[in-house]
């Protein structure tokens, strides 16, 4: 009897075709120490871009980021809890690893209304000093395939100081 088991590091929102699909090493070398990044790639695909929802961060004092996710739109849009965090390093931005998984359960969020978030820092491997983002990746048509209408949702650059 052979029992085989497997799990990837790709959530529902990363599928190959996926403009945030992630290639290559899990590791980078930054700096000259090893650390797990891995090279953002939302800026591959301007059109997936969202200019109508808005994705606003706050960083708190005790660790806490607030997240407003606004659909400025005419079209209700799906979604989901999953939030994705990077860091710049020398420039570029890169994917930090979570150490907590989110909920996997699909939001609507109506023309015109805003969500609040509120998340942890502490929940991803990377902490400490540095110019942060955040993006939540939603769909504006459910009766299409994911990939057709996927939209990407970047917050402003916040300053985390540690």
């Amino acid at each position: 009897l052979m029992l085989v088991v497997g799990c990837s590091l790709n959530s529902r929102d990363e599928k190959s075709n996926s403009t945030i699909e992630n290639s290559g090493p899990l590791t980078e070398s930054v700096d000259g120490s090893e650390e797990i990044y891995l090279k953002s790639k939302i800026e591959n695909d301007p059109s997936k871009i969202s200019q109508d929802v808005i994705l606003l961060a706050k960083a708190q004092d005790d660790g806490i980021i607030t997240l407003t996710f606004s659909n400025k739109s005419d079209v209700s849009i799906d979604y989901g809890h999953n939030l994705y965090l990077e860091k710049k390093i020398d420039g570029f931005w890169y994917r930090l690893i979570e150490k907590a998984a989110f909920a996997d359960e699909g939001l609507e969020l109506e023309p015109n209304v805003e969500f609040e978030q509120n998340i942890e820092l502490s929940n991803w491997e990377e902490e400490g000093s540095g110019v942060f983002r955040a993006y939540k990746i939603y769909y504006t048509d459910p009766e299409r395939p994911a990939e057709k209408t996927e939209k990407i949702s970047i917050s402003n650059e916040f300053k985390i100081n540690k």
